[in-house]
C-alpha cells in the first residue's frame, strides 16, 4: 500500500446521470469541494460510494480520479440509473383474477425498478395461486422500455397457473392409539381427492409402513368394523363429494396444529408431528405423508385453590367438574375454567361464577405444581379483584338507527353490577333486530381499576333489512295478473316531515311499515298495508300493530264490463301484545 497524501478536492463532476439531478447527487455523497482526502484510500470516497447504493437508484457506482494539480483533485462520480416503473400488466389470466392480483403486489408507478423488486412480485403472485389451489403455477417477468416515458419500463408478468393441485393421498404413520382414518378427520382443509377404480396404483409414501393386506382384514375381522372396511377399500373407493382436495399451504399448517389438539384431548400432551413432506405422484398430483410421535398418556392428578375467598375450594372443584384420575384434556381444562366466552353466555364454568356477579377484574391461572409418572397435580392461582360497576355506554357505527333503538335491547345498564351474560345477552338481543350485521356486533369493556368501574362500548355495522316482493304472470283469461309488496322493517313515522331522515322513506326508530298490491286488471284488485310499533310508550317491548285492507273483486263474466256485478271490502284492525 503506498503512503497516504493529503488533497484538496478541486472539482467534483457526475457522468451517467441523464434524469437526476447532478448537485443532488453530490450532496447524498457528503462530498464538497476544498474538503481535505488522503489519497489513495480516504474513507469519505467509501462512505460517498455507500451512501448512492443505499439510494438504490442506480446499477452502477464508481467514483475515479480524473486528474491531479499540485496538492489538488478532481474526482468524478459515475452512475448508471435504473429504469422506473411506468405501469404493469398480466398475461394468461381473467380480467377479473388481474384485478384482485394488482392488489396484491406492491408495484408503484415511478418506483425503481429492480431485480429484488420483480422476486417479491413473483413471489407474491405464486402464493396468490398456490392459496388457490393451482400449487404448479409458474411465473416469468417481460422487462421493456414504454416509449413514451423517459427511463421508464413496462413489466408484464407472463403466468402460467398449471392445473390445480389436488391432494392423492393423505399418509399418517406412527398412531397407536388411535386410527389413521380418525387423524384425518381432523384435517378439515387437507382431504383426499375422491377415487373409484378397479386398478389402483401401486401405494406410495416415504415413510416405512405395513403394506395392506387383504387376509389381515379378513383374520382380523375387520368386516365387522365400518372404518376398517372404508380402509380396506380405500384403494379402490373414496367417496368425497363434498369435500375441496385442492392444496392450501397455510391451511395445512393449521390442520397440523388441529391434529396435535385432537392428540391432547386424548392426554397425550407432549404428542407431536416429528416430520412430514409434500411430494408430487405419478397422476400429477401429490401426496402428503405425516409422522407423529404420541408420547405418553396424562391424567389429572389432585387440584388445589388458592387465592379464592367468595366460594369454597369444595365449590369451585364441583363446578370445574374434573376429577382426580380423569384423562389429561387442555381443551376441557380452558373451557371450565371460561377463560374464552361462551357462545350461550356461560354460567357452567368458573370465570362466569364470578363475572357474572361484577368481579370485571377476575383471573384465573392453572400452575402445574408436580407431575408423577403419568399424573399432573395443578394449583388453580385465582385473583378476585373487586366487583366492577357500570359506568357508561357507548353505541358506534349505528348511522340509520336511533340510539334509543339499541339501548333498549340492552341488559348492561348505568349503574349495575357488570355481568358477562348480560353482555352476551344484549349481543345477542341486538343481532334480533336484524338492522346490523351479526358477525361484526362489537363489544368491548373498558375497565377502570382505579376506581371500580367499567365503561362498555358497542359497535355495529349497519345492512339492509327491507324487503321488496314482486311477482307476476298470464293466463286465466285476463292475461295478465301480478303483485308487489315492500316492507321497511326500520320504519320511522315521526320523521314523516323531516326529509333528511329518508332513506328513501324515514328510517331509524324500529317500526315496521309494509305495503302491497295485487291485480289482474279491473276484475281483482286488493290492497293492503300495516304499521308496527314494537316499543309503545318506549320503555317496554309492548308491541301495536295497525293495517287497513281494501279488496274489488268483479263477478262479472271474463270480456264484460267487470262494474256489471262486484264486491267491494274494506277494513282495518289493530292488536296490541
Amino acid at each position: 500500500m503506498g503512503k497516504q497524501k493529503e488533497y484538496e478536492l478541486a472539482g467534483i463532476t457526475v457522468s451517467g446521470a441523464k434524469y437526476l439531478d447532478h448537485d443532488l447527487l453530490i450532496a447524498v455523497t457528503n462530498l464538497t469541494v476544498g474538503q481535505k482526502l488522503h489519497l489513495p484510500n480516504d474513507e469519505s470516497i467509501a462512505k460517498a460510494i455507500k451512501a448512492l447504493w443505499k439510494q438504490e437508484l442506480f446499477s452502477n457506482v464508481d467514483i475515479t480520479i480524473t486528474r491531479y494539480l499540485d496538492d489538488k483533485v478532481f474526482i468524478n462520480i459515475g452512475v448508471e440509473e435504473r429504469p422506473r416503473l411506468s405501469r404493469f400488466n398480466f398475461r394468461n389470466i381473467k380480467p377479473g383474477e388481474a384485478k384482485e392480483l394488482k392488489g396484491k403486489l406492491t408495484l408503484v408507478s415511478n418506483k425503481v425498478v429492480t431485480d429484488a423488486t420483480k422476486k417479491e412480485a413473483i413471489v407474491r403472485i405464486k402464493k396468490f395461486y398456490t392459496d388457490k389451489g393451482f400449487g404448479r403455477v409458474q411465473v416469468s417477468v417481460l422487462e421493456r422500455n414504454d416509449s413514451a416515458s423517459v427511463n421508464k419500463v413496462i413489466l408484464t408478468f407472463i403466468i402460467d397457473k398449471g392445473s390445480k393441485t389436488h391432494i392423492n393421498q393423505v399418509n399418517i404413520v406412527g398412531e397407536q392409539n388411535t386410527t389413521e382414518a380418525r387423524l384425518k378427520r381432523t384435517l378439515k382443509s387437507t382431504k383426499e381427492m375422491t377415487r373409484i377404480t378397479l386398478h389402483p396404483e401401486a401405494e406410495q409414501n416415504v415413510y416405512a409402513v405395513p403394506k395392506r393386506s387383504f387376509k389381515k382384514y379378513i383374520g382380523e375381522f375387520g368386516f365387522l368394523s365400518p372404518s376398517k372396511t372404508l380402509d380396506a377399500l380405500d384403494p379402490y373407493f373414496r367417496f368425497k363429494l363434498f369435500a375441496s382436495s385442492k392444496f392450501n399451504q397455510k391451511k395445512y399448517e393449521d390442520d397440523k396444529q388441529s391434529l396435535i389438539a385432537y392428540y391432547n384431548t386424548l392426554g397425550y400432551r407432549d404428542a407431536s408431528i416429528v416430520s412430514d413432506t409434500i411430494y408430487p405422484v405419478m397422476n400429477g398430483n401429490i401426496n402428503v405423508d405425516i409422522r407423529v410421535k404420541e408420547g405418553h398418556k396424562y391424567y389429572f392428578g389432585d387440584i388445589t385453590w388458592k387465592g379464592n375467598t367468595k366460594y369454597s375450594s369444595e365449590f369451585l372443584s364441583k363446578t370445574l367438574a374434573i376429577k382426580k384420575g380423569d384423562v389429561y384434556n387442555q381443551e376441557m381444562l380452558e373451557k371450565r375454567m371460561g377463560r374464552q366466552l361462551s357462545p350461550d353466555g356461560g354460567g357452567e364454568d368458573v370465570s362466569s361464577l364470578y363475572m357474572d356477579d361484577g368481579y370485571l377484574f377476575f383471573n384465573i391461572e392453572p400452575n402445574e405444581i408436580s407431575v408423577k409418572d403419568d399424573t399432573i397435580n395443578f394449583e388453580m392461582r385465582i385473583t378476585e379483584g373487586s366487583q366492577a360497576t357500570i359506568r357508561d355506554i357507548s353505541i358506534a357505527g349505528n348511522e340509520r338507527t336511533n340510539e334509543h333503538v339499541i339501548r333498549r335491547q340492552l341488559y348492561t345498564y348505568p349503574g349495575n353490577k357488570f355481568s358477562r351474560s348480560d353482555l352476551i345477552r344484549s349481543q345477542r338481543e341486538i343481532a334480533t333486530l336484524g338492522f346490523f350485521d351479526q358477525e361484526k356486533i362489537g363489544i368491548l369493556p373498558k375497565p377502570h381499576p382505579e376506581d371500580g368501574t367499567v365503561d362498555i362500548d358497542y359497535t355495529v355495522i349497519e345492512k339492509s333489512s327491507d324487503q321488496l316482493q314482486l311477482s307476476a304472470g298470464f293466463g286465466g283469461g285476463v292475461n295478465f295478473y301480478g303483485n308487489v309488496g315492500i316492507t321497511f322493517n326500520n320504519f320511522s313515522i315521526r320523521n314523516i316531515f323531516r326529509p333528511k331522515f329518508w332513506d328513501p322513506l324515514p328510517v331509524g326508530d324500529g317500526q315496521k311499515f309494509s305495503i302491497s298490491y295485487a291485480s289482474n286488471g279491473a276484475y281483482y284488485n286488493s290492497l293492503s298495508s300495516s304499521f308496527t310499533e314494537p316499543w309503545l310508550g318506549g320503555h317496554k317491548p309492548n308491541a301495536l300493530t295497525a293495517n287497513i285492507v281494501y279488496s274489488k273483486y268483479s263477478a262479472a263474466a271474463i270480456g264484460t264490463d267487470p262494474n256489471l256485478s262486484f264486491l267491494r271490502m274494506a277494513g282495518g284492525g289493530s292488536f296490541y301484545g
